[in-house]
């Protein structure tokens, strides 16, 4: 009988271990799918990785605040809160258009935010190989990736990608940061 319980015991503790490495790799394997995806062009299987509405309204506040930062600098103009009104409605309009499957996948891909779609396709950027990912869990719900083009001071953090978890080990990307320049 302790045979069979022992037998028992290293088959628990084997599926526990399993479960627990694939829990702590989900994010890696998600950001991997969605990666996959996008050098595919698959916008349907790249789109199940992205939660599009929280993306949207991420986006919108770190717009409306870069506008609103802008304005505050420019007190002395008479007509900057009404450039700020008149550019946060664009900025919403602008950010429904653009977050669409196709344009996060090309970020993705590329790892940085291109206006001009002949701009990337001039560039190579995509012929260049793997881009790589400097990754940072924030606790069990979170994961920052930062793409890595190089070393030194022109690899800014220009674009951060960061996934939340929803649900036991399913991963979608609810966030984009952007660095904007400095005047």
């Amino acid at each position: 009988m302790s045979k069979i319980l022992r037998i028992v015991l290293v088959v628990l503790v084997a599926v526990c271990a399993a479960t627990g490495a694939y829990w702590y790799y989900s994010p890696y394997l998600a950001m991997k799918g969605i990666a996959a995806a996008a050098k595919e062009k698959d916008a349907d299987k790249f789109s199940e990785g992205v939660d599009y509405p929280r993306l949207r309204e991420s986006l919108k506040g770190q717009f409306s605040a870069h506008i609103a930062k802008i304005v505050g600098d420019q007190q002395s103009n008479a007509f900057s809160s009404l450039g700020a009104m008149l550019g946060i409605a664009m900025v919403n309009q602008m950010v429904d258009s653009f977050v669409r499957p196709e344009m996060v996948m090309q970020m993705m891909k590329d790892g940085e935010v291109k206006a001009d779609k002949r701009a990337s396709d001039s560039s190579g950027s995509s012929n260049q190989g793997e881009l790589k990912w400097l990754v940072e869990r924030k606790g069990s719900d979170r994961v920052i990736a930062t793409p890595q083009k190089g070393t030194g001071p022109e690899n800014a953090e220009a674009l951060v990608f960061v996934f939340d978890r929803s649900g036991f080990a399913t991963w979608k990307l609810t966030e984009l940061r952007i660095s904007f320049p400095e005047k």
